[in-house]
């Protein structure tokens, strides 16, 4: 699949790219690119007419983090196979979010793939290992590559000043 890069603000270095979910309802998956930082938003699956095959056909590497908007399949059925492509960044979601996952993804992994319960159970814990739940409807910074993104820094070296004032 040949994604096309998006620029978002004619003045400033912000991209996306759609790797799902572009022409289709299905298979949420997009790429927000900013001066450098990469995020990727959801790895859905393809469903019902819309499928396509699971394997992930993009470049990963350069990807800091993974944001899952919500639990359902069209926007996380994918998870596993972008673990397989070498995906170990952190997963950013809502507490909800992050306990809905693996109860979602445990029935795809037996149905789709035939994994026994040792095997589903090994590609959970990894996810698991990599989310990081946010608490829900509260404002917050996502660190990548240990520093914030470049349309934060300013807002969180002004956020650390405030909180250094205070100690």
């Amino acid at each position: 699949m040949t994604s096309k890069l998006f620029q978002l603000h004619d003045q400033h270095d912000y991209y996306l790219i759609h790797h799902g979910a572009k022409d289709t309802v299905t298979g949420s998956c997009h790429e927000l690119r900013i001066g450098g930082l990469s995020l990727l938003v959801d790895c859905g699956l393809f469903q019902g007419k819309d499928s396509q095959p699971l394997p992930i056909e993009f470049p990963i590497d350069h990807i800091d983090a993974l944001l899952i908007i919500h639990a359902h399949i069209d926007h996380i059925g994918r998870l596993p196979w972008l673990l397989a492509a070498g995906f170990n960044k952190p997963i950013y979601c809502t507490q909800a979010t992050a306990e809905l996952i693996p109860l979602m993804l445990d029935d795809g992994l037996k149905l789709q793939l035939g994994l026994n319960q040792k095997q589903r159970e090994k590609v959970l814990n990894h996810i698991k290992k990599l989310i990081v739940p946010l608490e829900y409807g509260k404002r917050q910074s996502i660190e990548l590559r240990d520093r914030f993104a470049p349309c934060c820094e300013e807002k969180q070296k002004d956020k650390n000043k405030k909180a250094g004032a205070k100690a």
